[in-house]
């Protein structure tokens, strides 16, 4: 959605997450790391035990494509 924000809770130790962006333009803060704008077609890689926020910083739909993969461990 236009202007959207969302942060998602770290997950367990070493787990990834990966993601792709489809449609407009998605700013991605990975803890607390220096937000990262990333646009159509652009594809980052980051570790997802950490709170992460996407953010679209524009009045237009933006679309995305999430992974995350787990470690296998539980705990």
């Amino acid at each position: 959605a236009a202007k959207h924000r969302e942060a998602f809770e770290p997950h367990v130790g070493g787990t990834r997450e990966s993601v792709v962006v489809v449609k407009g333009r998605v700013e991605l803060t990975v803890g607390v790391d220096q937000p990262l704008l990333l646009s159509e077609g652009d594809a980052a890689l980051f570790q997802a035990d950490v709170e992460r926020i996407f953010r679209n910083p524009e009045g237009n739909e933006a679309l995305l494509y999430r992974v995350v993969t787990y470690n296998g461990k539980s705990g």
